[in-house]
């Protein structure tokens, strides 16, 4: 389950999700960050550990990490072709994506890549 079920009054938190199915339904979820990587990518356990704490700062994020080979139909799904894809959407719409061969993976401040 996606939600807490306790009935306090600290929002839930929706921690990052490990994909491991072919099917992943982001209808109804207005934010999310999808990491495509792979096991054997040093990187992606960097980048997974930033999404780690981005999914606990926020309810309204859903944050989750693929691996693109084990999950090859997702992979194929998104168009990923390198791994350490970063994939934003906004429900089933794509909104912006980076891929690992970009110069700048991941920009300082708020800055985004040319492209």
């Amino acid at each position: 389950s996606l939600s807490s079920s306790s009935s306090s009054s600290t929002p839930s938190i929706m921690p990052l999700v490990k994909v491991t199915s072919p099917t992943l339904d982001l209808a109804g979820k207005t934010k999310a960050v999808l990491l495509f990587g792979a096991s054997w990518h040093e990187g992606c356990y960097l980048i997974e550990a930033v999404l780690t704490a981005l999914s606990t700062t926020s309810d309204t994020i859903f944050v989750a990490s693929i691996d693109a080979e084990e999950v090859s139909e997702l992979a194929d799904k998104y168009n990923v072709t390198a791994v350490r894809t970063l994939i934003f959407s906004n429900g089933d719409t794509v909104m912006d994506r980076l891929d690992d061969g970009q110069a700048t993976f991941l920009p300082a401040g708020d800055q985004r890549p040319k492209v």
